[in-house]
């Protein structure tokens, strides 16, 4: 009688172990699928790749000279506000930079190719030699901001170059990469 007692009860744990274990588990879930895209800075200008300044076809320059060019640049982005920065990326030659007034001013015009047709001042945003304008080398120290509030907004910048009359102006070389650099707010 022992044995069907231990029968029945391994039977009836056997079975109970059975059907805990084979009782299904039921889920449910959702998802939803997320996208997000982002706006940009971007600028254009008329002189987009070319040199506003060029000695071979401006010339070699003489003690004294001037030379007064202009650049129209536009913003672009898709997104506004946004801040727009003037900086030079680098300054080279054989030390005509230290010789050179620069005078950087912003306003509107007309221009085409460099002109300042129907020239009208806004503000002057450097002046100093173009050696000074090298330490403006990032957007956090650069000038002219401009806080551009719609896109296709237009700010034309003029360059004034002037050349120090000291001889030792002579025989030099300059270069230089104007960055305008529109990040937004």
């Amino acid at each position: 009688m022992a044995t069907l007692l231990g029968v029945l009860l391994g039977a009836s744990l056997t079975s109970t172990v059975v059907v805990r274990t084979t009782q299904a588990v039921f889920t449910g879930n959702t998802s939803t699928t997320n996208t997000w895209s982002s706006g940009g800075a971007e600028i254009t200008s008329d002189g987009t790749g070319s040199a506003v300044f060029n000695s071979g076809s401006d010339g070699a320059l003489v003690n004294g000279q001037t030379l007064t060019k202009c650049i129209v640049v536009t913003y672009k982005g898709a997104t506004v506000p946004a801040s727009v920065k003037l900086y030079s990326s680098t300054v080279g030659g054989t030390g005509l930079a230290d010789y050179l007034n620069l005078t950087v001013e912003t306003g509107s015009s007309t221009s085409t190719n460099g002109n300042c047709a129907g020239w009208s001042a806004g503000g002057t945003v450097f002046t100093g030699t173009l050696t000074d304008f090298a330490a403006k080398n990032a957007f956090a120290n650069g000038v002219g901001v401009w806080g551009p509030s719609v896109v296709n907004e237009k700010l034309t910048y003029r360059f004034t170059v002037t050349v120090q009359n000291q001889a030792a102006a002579q025989n030099k070389t300059a270069s230089a990469t104007f960055i305008w650099e529109a990040q937004t707010v």
